[in-house]
């Protein structure tokens, strides 16, 4: 049957997956194809009420379409062989996946990888398998990855860790390492404490610390929450508040604790607060200044970020569902659906929780929102030059991110009234971290700038 030259591709991989199914029958050690699809009948539920005899005769045309010019055949041929379990048969399985792989042309490669994900763990297809995940192509790469399995192929963790940064690959690498499962969670243990590792890579690893799940992930994810980069800790916050409560550790007894303590969530909730009341400063500080339109623009999506966080600390103790709501009815434009939103917040908060209604609703002017929120977290007045030198220092580690460093310097040397000098040594003071140099870059262009001027 798989001879005749008149058989589709589609009808090749049935025959081909009813060999892999039925070669697992205890008893059975190989299939005779034609005489199995013969013999096979179906009652009216398609279930299967007598299965065919085998004949070792028939080997021969199942192991010769493995250099099937469809893809899907070859794949399937792999899976069959397997499971029949002839040695010589596997051999030759192995021989095509080599050429595969060795092959100049992209789609042979990813044909070799789907016919190694399809096949038993061997030490030569993990060869091949080492050798795609090294593939230039990212179309090869992905393929390498989706053909990754647990465990056999633990020992090419780290080739897959290593995709994870690149858009073309990450999804697919993410997916392969979750499929390690607590094996994985030792990858994420020693990523995530990392300050000065690329946000991409953490915010990955928090992904995966939340696919696999369970206690471990749990208090993992716990541990960064207040990771040093905020969107990291949101990514946190957000996978733990969709954790529901974590089962015990032997998988038996009931939750006997919360995804995140309420002092965890309080303590995140009163950090942000503390640092919209100085976002909200700086921007109302140079509201009517035409030369800060970037840094305040950098402001501004500070203030988006901290208002994720508050709503995902909100969320880890008051549930998504809840938060996600209220967020709906804060952003349109009925007044009722206001009112119902912050009906709700006003009974389900309490304290200096409360102060997370003026980040949560965007109405209202900053002054407006500074004023009240300074009823909690109260902010002196800062002249401009203060509001520059602080943002380029950030001595307290309040803003972190370089680019809003650099931003006040280059409103600085926009206006005239401010002493450039003293924004520039308050910026060489900065000990955030600053991986490319952006702050250290923006203050040589300025000086370089002024020289140019000053000749």
């Amino acid at each position: 049957l798989l001879a005749a030259d008149e058989l589709l591709t589609i009808e090749r991989v049935a025959v081909l997956q009813h060999v892999a199914f039925f070669a697992d029958v205890p008893g059975h050690t190989l299939v005779s194809v034609a005489r199995l699809l013969e013999e096979i009948a179906y009652d009216a539920g398609d279930t299967i009420i007598e299965r065919g005899a085998v004949d070792p005769a028939d080997l021969p045309a199942i192991t010769e379409t493995v250099h099937d010019q469809a893809p899907e055949v070859k794949v399937a041929a792999a899976q069959a062989i397997t499971a029949m379990g002839d040695t010589e048969a596997r051999t030759m399985v192995g021989a095509e996946v080599a050429r595969l792989v060795a092959s100049a042309a992209p789609d042979d490669r990813v044909a070799g990888a789907a016919m190694v994900g399809a096949t038993e763990a061997s030490a030569v297809h993990r060869n091949a398998l080492r050798r795609l995940l090294a593939d230039t192509d990212p179309t090869v790469v992905r393929a390498a990855l989706d053909a990754v399995r647990a465990p056999d192929d633990v020992e090419l963790m780290g080739e897959v860790l290593a995709h994870l940064p690149d858009r073309l690959t990450g999804g697919n690498a993410l997916h392969a390492l979750a499929r390690f499962g607590e094996t994985a969670l030792t990858i994420v243990a020693d990523g995530l404490p990392a300050e000065d590792a690329d946000r991409s890579v953490l915010v990955s690893l928090v992904r995966l610390a939340r696919t696999v799940g369970g206690p471990h992930a749990g208090e993992l994810l716990r541990r960064s929450v207040n990771h040093t980069d905020r969107e990291v800790g949101l990514a946190a916050m957000s996978a733990l508040a969709t954790f529901g409560r974590l089962p015990s550790s032997d998988g038996v007894h009931p939750p006997s604790h919360d995804p995140v303590p309420s002092s965890v969530a309080a303590s995140v909730l009163h950090g942000d607060l503390q640092h919209a009341a100085h976002i909200l400063r700086a921007l109302t500080g140079f509201a009517d200044e035409p030369h800060a339109n970037l840094q305040n623009a950098a402001l501004r999506h500070e203030l988006q970020l901290v208002r994720a966080r508050v709503l995902a600390a909100l969320s880890m103790r008051h549930g998504v569902s809840g938060m996600q709501r209220v967020v709906y009815q804060l952003e349109q434009r009925d007044p009722h659906s206001h009112a119902l939103a912050l009906e709700w917040l006003d009974l389900a908060l309490d304290g200096t929780d409360r102060a997370a209604m003026v980040v949560l609703e965007r109405s209202g002017s900053d002054t407006d929102r500074l004023s009240a929120l300074a009823r909690w977290f109260p902010v002196g007045p800062a002249t401009q030059q203060q509001l520059l030198e602080d943002l380029a220092r950030d001595d307290t580690h309040r803003w972190r991110r370089p680019w809003i460093s650099a931003c006040a310097l280059h409103t600085a040397a926009a206006m005239t009234a401010i002493d450039l000098d003293a924004v520039i040594a308050a910026a060489s003071e900065r000990s955030t971290p600053d991986p490319d140099d952006i702050v250290g870059e923006t203050v040589d262009g300025l000086r370089a700038r002024r020289s140019i001027d000053a000749a």
